[in-house]
C-alpha cells in the first residue's frame, strides 16, 4: 500500500499559531536579552548529532516571551532554521524541564497534529538527507540562503499510518540513542586527553617526574632535558583552505568535500554529514588536500559570537568519514607537521588555549566585526615543550595516542549506528514494512528461518550418517571404524580414539572380570547395527576385542580377553589366523578366567590351550557390517 503525500501545513495542529515563524524585524534583538528568564532557541541548538541541545542559550523577560507568545514554541514542538544553515531541524524533548521557549528571527516552528503525525516521525524525515538536498534546492540563493514560511507550509511529506509511523519513529529513536551514547563517551574520552596533556606537558607531573629536577627556561621552569620548541619548527607547511565552484566548468575538475569550521562538531562526533560537494583544480587538490596528521584550524569567524581556535584532528577515521577527497574551506587554515604523531598535541595545545581564553592575542578584528587567524604571529610565538629523550617522548605521546584511538572505535560506532537510519521514513522501505520495522524490537522470530534451505536440508538428516569424533584417551592412536548408516545400509567410515588396554598406571588390568566378546584375530573398534541400542560412553581402562562366530560357539559365550593387546590399526578386510597376536579361543562350554583374576590370586592356573580347531577366517568388515560385533560399554 502506498504511503499519502500531503502538505505540511495539513499536519499542523488545529490551532492559532502551529505553523509560524519567528519575530519580525525589531521584535527581538540582543537589546532585549536579559540574564534569565525564557530561552531562545537558536542555530546552536540544533545539531545534527542530536535532536535538540540545551547549551548556550540567551534568554529574555517573561513579559517579553508574553508579548512574543506567537513564536512560543513547547515540547513536542519541531524547529527549523530558516536562514543561514539550511537543512537545521530539532525536535524539543517531551520531557523538556523547560516548560516553554522562543524562537529567534531565523528559526521556524510546527506544533504537529498528534492523530495525523508522529512528532518524531517528522523529525527523522526532515533529518534524512534526501529531505535536507530538497529543502536548500528550494532556498534562496541571493545572499544569505534562506527559505521562507510559504515555502514550508507547501512542502510534501509522506504520511504513511500512524501505526506505522510510530513503529519507524521507535526504531530509528533507538538507533538516535545508540549515537548519543556514543557520542558522550566521545566527549568524555576527549576530555580525559586534555587533563592528561595539561598534566604532562603543562604541569610536567608525567611518571617519574620526582626524579627530574627544573631549570629555568624563557618560559618558566621546565623538565631538565626538556626542550621548548616553536610551533614554526614543527610545521612541515602551513596553508589555507579553498572554495571552487558549484559545478565542473573549465580547469575546476576535481570533486572535493569542503570542509567548513561549522562541520567539525559533524565530522568529529558521528553526526549527520552536511559537508558541501564542490569543484576544485587538481593542482590544488595536490598541495590541499586533507591527509592523516593534519590539523585544521578555523581562520576567520563572527568575532561578535565567539573566538577563533576551533581545531579538527584529521585521522584515517574522519577521511573514511568524509567518503571522497576533501579540503579544507578557504577561511580555515590547515597545521602539516614534520612529525604527524605530534598531531594529537598541537590539537590540544590550541584547545587549551581557547578554553583558557589566549587565542583572542592571536585574533585581529577588523571594522565589520570578522576576526581574522594571526597564523605566522602564532607559529612565531607559541612553543611546544617536549622531552629531548625520544624513549620518554615515545612514550609519553603514544599514551595520548591511545585516547584518540579509542575515539576513532566510538567513531566507527557511530557510523555504524547512522547506518539503519538512513533508509529512514521517505517511503523506501512502505512495500515490505511488515518485514524491515518488525512489530517488536528486536524481532522474536527464530533465527532458524532465516537461513538457506541447504543448510536447514543438511540440519535434518540424521546424525548417524555424518562424521562424529568421541572424546578419548591422550595420546590414544585414532581408529578407522566402519559404522552402518540407518538409511542406506552401507557402512560409513568414521575415526574414533582408541583405548589402552591397561589401567592408568599400574599396568595392570582391570581387577572386575567382565565377560569377554568373541575376537577376531585383529583387535579392533567396532559399532553397533542400525537396529542397536545408541552406543553409550566407552570404558577407557580396558580394550574390548572380538571374533567372529564359530560353530561350536555362540555370540554369547565369552572368550579369554587378549592379555596385551597391541594398539590396533586400520581395519583390514583379510587377516592371517596363524598370526601370533591372536588371542586364544575358549573351548566350547568352558568359560574363561580374566588376567586380572590371575594376577589378583597370585598363583592361578595358566589359562586354558587354544582350541585344536581353528575357526574360519572372515572378513572383519563383513562381520561388523551385520551387527555381531559390539564393544565393551559401561554398565
Amino acid at each position: 500500500m502506498a504511503w499519502r503525500k500531503t502538505k505540511l501545513v495539513n499536519v499542523a495542529a488545529k490551532k492559532r499559531w502551529a505553523l509560524n515563524g519567528g519575530p519580525f524585524g525589531s521584535k527581538l534583538s540582543r537589546k532585549h536579552y536579559s540574564e534569565s528568564g525564557v530561552p531562545v532557541i537558536r542555530g546552536t541548538n540544533l545539531s545534527s548529532s542530536s535532536c535538540f541541545t540545551f547549551d548556550d542559550f540567551v534568554y529574555v523577560s517573561e513579559e517579553k516571551a508574553d508579548e512574543l507568545r506567537a513564536n512560543n514554541a513547547h515540547p513536542g514542538d519541531l524547529i527549523f532554521t530558516q536562514r543561514g544553515t539550511i537543512g537545521q531541524v530539532g525536535l524539543i524533548p517531551f520531557n523538556s524541564p523547560i516548560p516553554r521557549f522562543v524562537i529567534s528571527q531565523s528559526q521556524m516552528k510546527l506544533t504537529p497534529d498528534p492523530e495525523q503525525a508522529d512528532a518524531f516521525f517528522l523529525y527523522h524525515f526532515f533529518s534524512a538527507a534526501e529531505t535536507v538536498q530538497e529543502i536548500q534546492n528550494l532556498a534562496f540563493a541571493a545572499g544569505v540562503p534562506h527559505i521562507n514560511l510559504e515555502i514550508l507550509r507547501n512542502f510534501e511529506v509522506p504520511l504513511p499510518p500512524l501505526r506505522v509511523q510510530r513503529r519507524i519513529a521507535g526504531i530509528l529513536s533507538t538507533y538516535d540513542e545508540l549515537m548519543e551514547n556514543c557520542q558522550r563517551r566521545i566527549r568524555i574520552l576527549e576530555g580525559m586527553a586534555r587533563v592528561l596533556y595539561r598534566e604532562w606537558f603543562i604541569h610536567f607531573r608525567f611518571p617519574g617526574h620526582e626524579k627530574i629536577p627544573r631549570i629555568d627556561s624563557v618560559l618558566g621552569p621546565i623538565p631538565k632535558e626538556w626542550e621548548a620548541i616553536p610551533f614554526e619548527r614543527l610545521l612541515a607547511s602551513l596553508t589555507g583552505g579553498d572554495w571552487g565552484s558549484d559545478q565542473s566548468s573549465g580547469s575546476d575538475t576535481s570533486e572535493v568535500g569542503i570542509v567548513r569550521g561549522t562541520d567539525f562538531d559533524e565530522v568529529a562526533y558521528g553526526g549527520q554529514l552536511r559537508v558541501p560537494v564542490r569543484y576544485i583544480k587538481p593542482s590544488s587538490l595536490k598541495t590541499r588536500g586533507l591527509r592523516v596528521g593534519d590539523v585544521i584550524i578555523e581562520n576567520s569567524i563572527n568575532a561578535k559570537s565567539r573566538c577563533i581556535g576551533t581545531t579538527l584532528l584529521v585521522d584515517s577515521h574522519v577521511l573514511n568519514r568524509l567518503g571522497r577527497d576533501a579540503v579544507a574551506a578557504s577561511f580555515c587554515k590547515v597545521f602539516r607537521l614534520h612529525d604527524p604523531r605530534l598531531a594529537p598535541l598541537v590539537h590540544l595545545h590550541v584547545r587549551r588555549l581557547r578554553e583558557d581564553a589566549r587565542m583572542e592575542y592571536y585574533q585581529n578584528v577588523a571594522a565589520n566585526g570578522i576576526g581574522n587567524f594571526q597564523a605566522q604571529k602564532f607559529a612565531k610565538e607559541e612553543h611546544l615543550i617536549l622531552p629531548a629523550d625520544e624513549s620518554l617522548r615515545a612514550k609519553l605521546i603514544d599514551g595520548i595516542a591511545t585516547m584518540f584511538r579509542n575515539i576513532a572505535v566510538f567513531h566507527l560506532n557511530c557510523r555504524t549506528s547512522a547506518a539503519p537510519a538512513t533508509c529512514c521514513c521517505r517511503g523506501c522501505c512502505r512495500a515490505k514494512s511488515r518485514s524491515t520495522f518488525p512489530r517488536t524490537w528486536p524481532s522474536r522470530r527464530p533465527p532458524h528461518r532465516r537461513l538457506p534451505k541447504r543448510i536447514l536440508r543438511a540440519r535434518s538428516r540424521p546424525c548417524a550418517s555424518r562424521k562424529k569424533r568421541r572424546p578419548g584417551v591422550p595420546g590414544a592412536p585414532a581408529t578407522a571404524i566402519l559404522l552402518p548408516s540407518p538409511r542406506t545400509k552401507r557402512p560409513c567410515r568414521s575415526t574414533r580414539p582408541s583405548a589402552p588396554t591397561c589401567s592408568k598406571s599400574s599396568g595392570r588390568s582391570s581387577a572386575k572380570a567382565r565377560p569377554a566378546r568373541a575376537t577376531t584375530p585383529s583387535a579392533t573398534w567396532s559399532a553397533p547395527s542400525a537396529t542397536a541400542a545408541p552406543a553409550r560412553k566407552f570404558r577407557k581402562s580396558c580394550t574390548p576385542t572380538c571374533s567372529p562366530p564359530s560353530a561350536a560357539a555362540s555370540l554369547k559365550t565369552p572368550t579369554a580377553p587378549c592379555a596385551s593387546a597391541p594398539a590396533p590399526s586400520l581395519i583390514s578386510t583379510a587377516t592371517s589366523s596363524n598370526s601370533n597376536s591372536s588371542p586364544p579361543s575358549a573351548a566350547p562350554g568352558s568359560t574363561a578366567t580374566p588376567p586380572s583374576a590371575t594376577s589378583a590370586a597370585g598363583s592361578a592356573s595358566p589359562a586354558p590351550a587354544p582350541s585344536s580347531k581353528t575357526p574360519p577366517v572372515q572378513s572383519s568388515m563383513d562381520f561388523c557390517v551385520r551387527g555381531g560385533c559390539k564393544p565393551t560399554v559401561r554398565s
